[in-house]
């Protein structure tokens, strides 16, 4: 049962929902207009870009469109790093990030190289790897920092130089 404040997200058929608004003559703007939702998510949705949504968003477009939700909705079943990301609460990019450092009990690849997670898997405490790779991404985030912060002293030395002369 969802809590309250909790958002129920959806897999959407984007490629259907332009065939749909096309075959209505409707543009990006009045289905968004319809639906309740900015245009310019609809391109994303309509591209492939953004596949997940939420539920009284996809219920917006199938009464836009007049069809069932149903017809827009993917109904093919979740993998398992999506069910795993799901009911978890992390995003699927981070659950693949992860699997990868090894931080998933029991996470494997098939010989195919799909991952393949058990829905009730805990997860681990940080690995070497992970440790690793938190170091890496903090010496980047310094480095960009740092060269930020340099970029903004020359600019200000230059502003200072134009208002002396």
């Amino acid at each position: 049962m969802a809590q309250r404040g909790e958002m129920k997200m959806r897999r959407v058929k984007g490629w259907r929902i332009k065939e749909l608004r096309e075959e209505w003559g409707m543009s990006r703007k009045e289905l968004a207009s319809q639906a309740g939702i900015i245009a310019s998510h609809i391109g994303k949705i309509e591209r492939g870009e953004t596949e997940w949504i939420k539920t009284r968003t996809l219920s917006g477009f199938a009464a836009a469109l007049g069809v069932s939700r149903k017809e827009i909705a993917h109904t093919s079943p979740l993998t398992d790093v999506e069910r795993w990301a799901d009911a978890n609460d992390v995003s699927i990019s981070w659950t693949y990030e992860l699997a990868e450092d090894g931080r998933i009990e029991g996470a494997y690849r098939d010989e195919e190289g799909w991952w393949h997670i058990e829905p009730n898997a805990g997860i681990l405490g940080p690995t070497d790897k992970s440790r690793a790779r938190w170091r890496e991404r903090w010496g980047r985030y310094q480095r960009r920092r740092l060269q930020r912060h340099d970029g903004m002293g020359a600019m200000e030395g230059n502003r200072g130089s134009a208002e002396g002369s």
